[in-house]
């Protein structure tokens, strides 16, 4: 009985740069860093009060990180939404923001008293930051990916 054998000589692959990989991931995570929160600051170009973001990019449990945020009071109101408003509104008040919108309009009107003893119905949350992960996600891996390769492709 003849036997066959087939013989596959593996090529060693070059070694891997990963502090080069590591910088090429770094650089986009960046990008999508700077742009979420060119986002956030037109969101809020036109408000009477001024919202100042912070951007950060680090590790966390492993994973590089972008994050952009704010500690801003009234932000964070619009963003999570509220239970309850305690704050009445003028009669010809419209709100600058719309729940799922990540743009501001002119609005109108303002505030007219703050009483606990007037509850109000609360603020439709706007979801700003889920809107915003909505919108960077896809494109995030797709350049992430494309970009790792081209990386691995250079070290050839």
């Amino acid at each position: 009985m003849a036997g066959y054998s087939i013989l596959y000589k593996f090529t060693p692959l070059p070694p891997i740069r990963t502090k080069h990989v590591e910088g090429v991931i770094f650089s986009v995570v960046s990008k999508y860093g700077r742009a979420m929160k060119a986002d956030f600051n037109a969101l809020v170009s036109n408000w009477n009060h001024r919202v100042n973001f912070k951007t950060t990019v680090g590790y966390k449990g492993g994973d590089l990180v972008a994050s952009v945020g704010t500690d801003d009071e009234v932000f964070g109101y619009l963003d999570g939404g509220t239970g309850v408003r305690y704050a009445t509104m003028t009669d010809d008040f419209i709100p600058k923001t719309q729940p799922g919108s990540l743009s501001s309009g002119s609005g109108q009107g303002g505030l007219r008293y703050v009483s606990r003893r007037h509850p109000r119905p609360g603020i439709q949350a706007r979801n700003f930051t889920v809107q915003m992960r909505q919108r960077y996600e896809r494109a995030f891996i797709e350049d992430i990916q494309n970009n790792i390769m081209r990386a691995l492709r250079e070290m050839r």
